[in-house]
């Protein structure tokens, strides 16, 4: 019978080691998870925080080209990393900005021009006029463009 009192014994403290374990284990990785992954995107927010600020006083002088470059190359860029980034799955949300982004770049390419966003723009159909359900800013800009064109 004191035998397996032990047994019952020693299972119970292993038992209580475990869970003791799991639940200081899932506390240090949540804690850890919070303070790292939360500061990135902190971090994250204020460096596009400071990219808008920078565009926002380009534009209050009034050296909009200049806001406009900084702007489309950071677009490029951007469009770039999204998709040399091996191993995600292409997201209907991607879909959609490459496609706005081919149909800018339709009526103002990058200049010089860009190898590495021709590349990664080379399969993504531009969006056509009849396909824009809103007014969007680049609804709009493509509207623009059409009854210029038709001028």
């Amino acid at each position: 019978m004191k035998f397996t009192k032990k047994k019952i014994g020693l299972f119970v403290l292993l038992l209580f080691v475990f869970i003791v374990g799991g639940i200081l284990g899932l506390g240090t990785s949540s804690y850890l998870y919070y303070r790292h992954v939360f500061s990135n995107m902190a971090d994250e927010t204020a460096i596009n925080v400071s990219t808008q600020l920078s565009y926002l006083c380009l534009l209050r002088i009034g050296d909009v080209n200049t806001a406009i470059e900084h702007m489309e190359t950071a677009v490029d860029t951007g469009i770039v990393n999204i998709t040399q980034t091996p191993n995600i799955p292409q997201t209907d949300y991607r879909y959609r900005t490459l496609r706005s982004v081919k149909t800018y770049r339709q009526f103002y390419p990058s200049r010089p021009e860009n190898p590495e966003l021709s590349e990664a723009l080379k399969n993504i159909p531009r969006i056509e006029e009849s396909e824009f359900k809103c007014e969007s800013p680049l609804c709009r800009l493509v509207k623009y463009h059409s009854s210029k064109d038709d001028d």
